[in-house]
């Protein structure tokens, strides 16, 4: 894997073409009715699934899925370490959600999911188990009230391997840095059923465990120690394990040979863990599973140690660039949903639009707006904070998933230069203002004062006076 390109297929904007746009409840000997909860509940959930107790340095976060026929809660709060015996269980109380937590709703066929942005939720150990309850708000502002009673057992993922877990024997990493976004640091696993020393050597099985975790702070190149799970969201956040994907290059996986034929296993849920052992080496076990009920408990100890791939940066740029004063500039919403709609303004130079892309330079920035938004208002525009969960009127920064622009898929705010191909993405906007002013009579003045992601940025700026059209090809017109 670390002499492969990894490759991404994700819903993303391609710069590529001119002028386009781009517990566990346990039952206890003397159970604690613990706080009241009385939620005015709307919606009760029948069953509780996927509940997981995952210890850290000094809290423990806890996990866990409530369904009913239409919908599914998935709730993640931080408690206190769990220290008694048996399955691990969080003490009576009421817990504010984190922000893996999600509300999935169907109805008549169509599904929306909120990330829930505000909330808490009660817990109290019950005769028939746990009882659970609050009020939980997606950003999009609309209220859940809920409330579960019924047993939930808590999986602790801190503990040891599963008896029946396939022994491992090699296994290397490599640390590739900002591969997927600029807030993740990835990191990769390969472990083998065999010794495999050098390449070409025998195997039947090899487990792929791409993840994100801290980043390096100096020798020895080595992640946090931990368990990681799957990032459902798909946001890359730090400490959870990143899933397998459709391209079989990136992502977690596992493959079994058989003969002259391997199988490939996407990983889309489990857990695993890492942690120091004895004399200097390092124990990696943990369970996967994928989409079709295949499962895998694996267990390793012995070395470990870590290549250096770091993906550096992407701008072309080796001074600052000044457009000056743009040629033309325009607008579209690319995309919509019910929490907001995705907008982008684009500021050319003559040569850019002139040519339709085939030379010269333009500007984008990419803006996630409310969906009242009929254009994109007059205001100061800065960098969001990460890339995949943006703020409303923040500009998203540019990325790219891989370092090979042949490749690459480019995502947020970029500089593009034209090329007799077509244009291609040049210098990822990282940081800086957007201001756009209102000059009254449907004319505006917009101010680039943005910076690219060298180690020392490098400036870029552009003014534009005129009108903001929209694009025949905005989805709102």
């Amino acid at each position: 894997m670390s002499h492969i390109m990894k490759n991404i297929l994700r819903n993303s904007v391609l710069l590529t073409a001119a002028l386009t746009a781009f517990a566990a409840c346990s039952d206890s000997d003397t159970p604690n009715p613990g706080p009241v909860i009385e939620p005015p509940a709307e919606m009760y959930f029948t069953s509780a699934s996927d509940a997981v107790y995952r210890a850290g340095s000094d809290k423990a976060l806890y996990e866990l899925k409530l369904t009913n026929d239409d919908n599914e809660l998935f709730l993640a709060f931080e408690a206190d370490l769990f220290d008694g015996a048996g399955d691990p269980m969080p003490a009576d109380g009421e817990y504010d959600v984190t922000a893996d937590s999600y509300w999935l709703s169907s109805k008549d066929g169509v599904e929306v999911r909120r990330k829930l942005a505000s909330g808490s939720v009660a817990f109290a150990a019950t005769e028939a188990g746990c009882k659970l309850g609050g009020t939980v708000a997606g950003s999009d502002k609309t209220e859940l009230r809920f409330s579960f009673e019924g047993p939930v057992k808590f999986a602790d993922y801190n503990g040891e391997p599963e008896p029946d877990a396939l022994k491992c024997l090699g296994a290397y990493g490599t640390y590739y840095g900002s591969y997927y976004i600029p807030q993740a640091a990835d990191w990769f696993i390969r472990i083998f059923d065999t010794e495999h020393k050098n390449q070409g050597d025998p195997y039947t099985y090899i487990i792929d465990l791409d993840f994100t975790s801290t980043r390096p702070a100096g020798a020895p190149l080595m992640p946090a120690m931990g368990t990681y799970r799957i990032d459902s969201e798909g946001l890359f956040a730090e400490g959870t394990m990143v899933g397998g994907m459709m391209n079989g290059t990136c992502g977690s996986f596992w493959r079994v040979r058989n003969g002259d034929t391997t199988t490939a296993y996407i990983v889309t849920d489990g857990f695993f863990t890492l942690r120091r052992a004895d004399n200097g080496k390092y124990q990696i076990f943990g369970t996967l599973k994928d989409n079709w009920g295949q499962e895998l408990s694996f267990s390793y100890e012995g070395s470990l140690s870590f290549n250096n791939d770091a993906v550096g940066t992407f701008t072309a740029f080796t001074t600052d660039y000044d457009m000056g004063e743009a040629y033309y500039a325009n607008q579209k919403c690319y995309d919509t949903s019910e929490e907001g709609n995705f907008w982008k303004i684009y500021l050319y130079d003559e040569a850019s639009w002139t040519t339709k892309g085939q030379a010269g330079y333009f500007i984008t920035f990419d803006i996630p707006l409310t969906t009242d938004c009929k254009s994109i208002p007059a205001g100061e525009y800065t960098a969001a904070a990460h890339v995949l969960k943006p703020e409303l009127g923040n500009f998203i920064p540019g990325y790219m998933f891989a370092y090979d622009q042949s490749i690459a898929t480019a995502g947020g705010s970029w500089v593009a230069v034209g090329r007799d191909t077509g244009t291609m993405a040049y210098a990822p906007v990282r940081d800086g203002k957007l201001t756009i002013v209102d000059n009254g009579g449907g004319e505006y003045t917009v101010t680039v004062d943005a910076l690219d992601d060298d180690y020392v940025p490098h400036r870029i700026t552009a003014t534009y006076t005129g009108k903001l059209p929209l694009t025949s090809d905005s989805k709102v017109q």
